[in-house]
């Protein structure tokens, strides 16, 4: 296991940015094991869009060996991101099928995290609409509290969501797709405060996304926001639509931990 450095929160890889360096299939867990040791990293944050990987594939022994392979390889769970595009949650074709699939990944995150306990391990990423109808916010919210796991929005907006009164559902920070709607990370964050249920670690540049600490993001303020806001889960390293994904990732978990050593 990796230590945190100077008491901030460590690092968990995220599988959905690095998937398309990765072999398909199952054998991407144990691939991505390997490039979240080699970068320090101290957790996997699964994907449940990933082939092989999708809930509904994964019967309870196939769960378990998911536990027991990162828990021989020293890792934790980062949680499960279920990252649909947000207007698959708004009313027609899509909304069942979505909120179904976020369903099964509150379900696969509460049962991983029964048996790898931890920070982060308890957390679903979704990206809501900014207007999500009551009874997809209600079914949520009250799936979380039959799993014990909190549901992460990623979704950012000019004016804040009203979240839902039970606490299962709060705000995500994603730093590159704040950026890209016009807002600043470090100020949303310290906004969040205890509503913040997961922060990840992204950037973005003039060409789009881009390795952490190579765009926009102050990865220091970014640090001194999250712990103003008393955040201390994980922080999920996230190179979704990143050239060279594998090399986004090493070269931001790097920019990561020296910023803490300022």
């Amino acid at each position: 296991m990796h230590l945190p450095l100077d008491g901030q929160p460590d690092l968990s890889l995220a599988l959905a940015g690095a998937a398309p360096a990765l072999p398909a299939g199952g054998e991407a867990l144990r691939a991505a094991v390997e490039v979240a040791r080699g970068a320090e990293c101290r957790a996997i944050t699964l994907s449940a869009g990933h082939a092989g990987l999708r809930p509904r594939e994964l019967d309870r022994s196939a769960r378990r060996e998911i536990a027991a392979l990162l828990r021989r390889s020293g890792l934790g769970l980062g949680g499960v991101d279920a990252l649909l595009p947000a207007a698959h949650f708004e009313r027609g074709e899509h909304q069942q099928r979505a909120v179904d699939a976020a369903v099964a990944a509150i379900a696969l995150a509460g049962e991983l995290a029964a048996l790898l306990p931890g920070a982060g391990a308890g957390v679903v990423s979704v990206v809501l609409p900014d207007a999500p109808a009551a009874d997809v916010v209600a079914t949520l919210a009250g799936e979380a509290e039959r799993w014990g796991v909190r549901v992460a929005d990623l979704a950012w907006r000019a004016k804040p969501l009203e979240r839902e009164a039970s606490g299962r559902i709060g705000v995500g920070i994603d730093p590159a797709a704040v950026f890209m709607g016009g807002g600043e990370p470090v100020m949303e964050a310290a906004r969040a405060g205890a509503g913040l249920v997961s922060a990840r670690l992204s950037d973005v540049s003039a060409g789009g996304r881009t390795a952490a600490g190579s765009g926009r993001l102050d990865l220091l303020a970014y640090r001194a926001a999250l712990a103003a806001a008393g955040y201390t889960g994980l922080v999920v390293l996230d190179v979704r639509q990143c050239p060279e994904p594998i090399d986004a990732l090493r070269r931001g978990a790097e920019r990561w931990r020296g910023s803490g050593q300022g």
